[in-house]
């Protein structure tokens, strides 16, 4: 089927905003790890604007001697595995209860566990899997 010439003009328009919106959004981004790999010297004189000047790994040899890095890298790690192993645990135990109809603390924790999902978990992160709530 043949696109009419509108049609052609209108997609040209979209792809075009769409290129745009891809390097205004990438720029930032490029221009930040030129400005890392660049020397002191062309980053004072502001010669960076899209490759790096001067070819330099001395600012990432600095930034990995300190040590208070590697300790928040690791409690990053350490948060993150055991925060997920035990949200895994917790989770499990309470769903299959949960799902039976004749546990007779359901329709209780049901409520608490709504309770604590409106005023804890939603009110400290934008980032919540609504489908656990919607599916009680």
């Amino acid at each position: 089927m043949q696109k009419s010439r509108s049609d052609r003009m209108f997609y040209g328009f979209v792809y075009l905003l769409t290129i745009l919106a891809v390097v205004v959004t990438l720029y930032p981004f490029l221009y930040v790890v030129s400005i890392s790999f660049s020397s002191v010297e062309a980053i004072d004189k502001q010669k960076v604007v899209l490759w790096p000047v001067g070819f330099t790994l001395s600012g990432y040899q600095m930034v990995l001697q300190y040590k208070e890095l590697w300790v928040s890298f690791y409690n990053t790690l350490w948060y993150t595995v055991v925060g997920t192993l035990l949200n895994i645990v917790a989770t499990c135990l309470a769903a299959f209860p949960l799902s039976r109809q004749q546990f007779f603390l359901r329709r209780k924790l049901n409520f608490f566990y709504r309770i604590h999902d409106v005023f804890l978990r939603r009110a400290h992160s934008g980032l919540h899997a609504d489908y656990i709530t919607r599916s009680v």
